[in-house]
């Protein structure tokens, strides 16, 4: 019995061979042959043949061997018949999936192809300008059109996500698996969908290449606000939290502004409610608006700035002040990026708030002269130079100047750029 039952395995092996073998055939150059239901005629009754002796068995997957598969009898213009036909003979859905995606692939790649400048057809003489802006956003639209419909057709054939397959064939994460992945696959679909259509909506409010009007401005912050509405009502309280969290532009500015501050969950939560509902407010009112628009927005922020600092204490909004400021988050990125220890960042940002102050200082002195400012603005940098080298050592300092120590040679400058006149950056004194 158990002999019987591994050669039953064994035509099993031999005849999904047998199928496998016929979808490789070259689908542009099918060969006339027997049709596929008289193949699967002779699978099944291979598979159900239970032969006394195993010399009939190799006999009968022989036979099976030598029937030539008919892929025009699979192969057809319609996808739903084509993956129905697929199934018929036995095809597994992994490998279904793989034959409509290369075809539906192959299908718009002329299409978007030939959305992008032919290399032969490149005008060098041709500048950057508006036309030539107006004319690659309206192709870079072209093609985003095709890309999405291309997944929509891939979602509807097969039930799944085209990106997420991608991700799944080539062994990495899939990129929205941390934006939707705490949500269950029918919420995913939902979120994935609203988020598109809102995306594209926005995208025909600015299609006209009109300015930024506040007349704009008000219909985009209209319509971020029904999305988000749609989308808390499609979720749910709980999962609409959880998403804002992660895909929020609020969220998504914190993770990248409080490097310096490091908050825990807790923390990050206290701190995102909070601005949360300051940035739906200003986030989108721009810096050129009415005055009352400005003194409004100069009020939130400081009542912002008090409801943080009882939220976390006075310690903690200090540390997150200092996040805050550019210098500080440009010192916290240098220290970690080449593993120094943390205080050489507090080390950094306190030498140059030190200077920038004392350039202030001297640029406002109005008892000394053009010379004698710029004389001390040049004998500022030298020094800042000259404290900052044996904090960092040879090697850091280096990598300082030629990345991120800009700040130091502009200390000469007796002006702000935009001012009439800067310093002359002088040789660097022995």
């Amino acid at each position: 019995m158990a002999l019987k039952s591994k050669v039953l395995l064994g035509i099993s092996f031999g005849v999904n061979a047998v199928l496998m073998a016929g979808l490789l055939i070259n689908r542009s150059s099918p060969q006339p042959t027997a049709k596929s239901d008289a193949v699967t005629n002779e699978v099944q009754a291979a598979r159900s043949a239970k032969p006394a002796r195993g010399e009939k068995l190799i006999q009968t997957v022989t036979v099976t061997h030598e029937k030539e598969f008919d892929w025009g009898s699979v192969e057809s213009q319609d996808y739903r018949e084509y993956i129905e036909n697929l199934r018929a003979i036995g095809c597994p859905e992994e490998t279904i999936r793989d034959i409509i995606i290369a075809d539906i692939n192959k299908l718009y790649a002329s299409k978007i192809a030939a959305l992008y400048p032919s290399p032969k057809d490149f005008k060098f003489w041709r500048v950057d300008d508006r036309k030539a802006r107006t004319e690659e956003k309206g192709l870079a639209r072209s093609r985003h059109e095709l890309e999405q419909e291309k997944r929509e057709l891939i979602q509807q054939l097969l039930g799944i996500d085209y990106d997420a397959e991608l991700a799944r064939a080539s062994g990495r994460p899939d990129s929205d698996a941390s934006r939707y992945g705490f949500l269950s696959p029918e919420k995913q679909e939902q979120a994935k969908t609203l988020r598109e259509k809102y995306r594209q909506m926005e995208r025909e409010l600015f299609k006209d290449g009109s300015a930024w009007t506040p007349e704009k401005r008000a219909k985009f912050t209209a319509l971020r606000a029904e999305g988000e509405k749609e989308m808390a009502n499609a979720l749910g309280p709980v999962d609409f939290e959880q998403y804002q969290l992660r895909n929020s532009n609020t969220a998504k500015n914190m993770r990248e502004d409080l490097t310096g501050f490091q908050p825990d969950e807790d923390e990050f939560r206290k701190i995102f409610a909070l601005r949360k509902s300051y940035d739906d407010q200003f986030s989108l009112s721009g810096k050129k608006g009415d005055v009352g628009v400005r003194e409004e927005q100069k009020a939130a922020q400081q009542a912002l700035e008090e409801q943080l600092k009882a939220t976390l204490g006075e310690q903690r909004f200090h540390d997150y002040q200092l996040s805050q400021d550019e210098r500080y988050r440009s010192s916290f990125d240098f220290a970690q990026r080449y593993d120094l220890p943390s205080q050489t960042a507090n080390t950094l940002y306190a030498v140059r708030l030190a200077a920038e102050l004392e350039q202030q200082r001297i640029r406002s002195d109005a008892s000394l002269s053009p010379g004698a400012r710029e004389f001390a603005l040049n004998s500022l940098a030298d020094e800042t130079r000259n404290a900052l080298e044996p904090t960092l050592g040879k090697d850091a300092w280096a990598k300082y100047q030629s990345k991120d120590g800009g700040w130091i040679n502009r200390l000469s400058m007796s002006r702000d750029l935009a001012g009439s006149r800067v310093g002359r950056d002088r040789p660097k004194r022995k």
